[in-house]
């Protein structure tokens, strides 16, 4: 929708209509401020139907993994274990088209200090921070890169399909932000056995999205500019440094925590 007066009003008009929807959803504690609400209209073009599913969804993976954010704390050892070794991390600058890009070390992952509900958490957290903190990412969306260079069979027996399903459904019908692509590299033998449990849980839009570089890092650079790269990638910014994305979660930890207070009562 174009930025003028008449469109303005329009979308006024819609955030009004969709904060009543939200609110006529039976056994649910919304957020309904303007700028909560907007995050959901805008990654469907002010849709407010299709929003409101993705609002549905949003709330109803918290009902069905309650569990895990009962006790969330950034300074617990299965948190803080994840946190090591640059695992994971968001870039300090945007891709060439103003994208967010997120650089995640999987051989980097020790099983023994953290599993896949701590893995889990810690990505849907991540998300939150990001759609709360950042407008132009929520804009211009994230483009993912999955280091699997060290993975092992500890590593495998972590992506059981229930693993698999639950992530997808977080970052591709939860969550209202877009992952533009997602590129593979430095696979091995262990990312064959992961890639074929993924293949039966990917919408045609993911497939079409992910590319697979295997070691050709030249690939990878005609999708993300090599310049916004960092030394582990080849590119020709700084190394891999978490620091500031671990402060930011820091930062927003007590907001965090209150989102647990919002959310369906009941499954729908």
């Amino acid at each position: 929708m174009a930025e003028n007066n008449d469109t303005k009003q329009q979308q006024q008009q819609i955030l009004e209509e969709f904060r009543e929807m939200v609110l006529a959803e039976k056994n649910l504690t919304p957020r309904v401020e303007d700028a909560f609400l907007l995050k959901f209209l805008r990654i469907w073009n002010f849709d407010k139907n299709k929003s409101l599913v993705l609002k549905q969804n949003y709330y109803k993976l918290r009902c069905d993994y309650s569990h895990l954010y009962k006790n969330f704390s950034l300074s617990s050892p299965q948190m803080q274990a994840l946190r090591q070794n640059n695992m994971a991390t968001i870039l300090p600058q945007p891709d060439q088209h103003g994208r967010l890009i997120s650089v995640v070390r999987l051989g980097n992952w020790d099983t023994t200090l953290s599993n896949f509900d701590d893995l889990f958490v810690s990505l849907h957290m991540t998300l939150e921070v990001i759609i709360e903190d950042n407008l132009q990412a929520q804009l211009n969306g994230i483009v993912s890169i999955i280091d699997f260079e060290g993975i092992s069979f500890q590593h495998v027996k972590q992506f059981g399909p229930a693993n698999i399903n639950r992530t997808i459904t977080l970052i591709e019908r939860s969550m209202p932000i877009w992952f533009h692509q997602f590129h593979f590299v430095n696979d091995n033998a262990m990312f064959k056995i992961i890639y074929t449990l993924l293949l039966p849980f990917l919408t045609k839009s993911m497939r079409e999205r992910i590319f697979l570089h295997g070691r050709n890092l030249e690939s990878l650079y005609k999708h993300v500019n090599r310049d916004n790269l960092p030394q582990e990638l080849g590119g020709l910014q700084p190394p891999l440094d978490n620091s500031a994305l671990v402060e930011k979660l820091y930062e927003y930890e007590e907001y965090l925590q209150k989102l647990n207070s919002f959310g369906y009562k009941q499954g729908i």
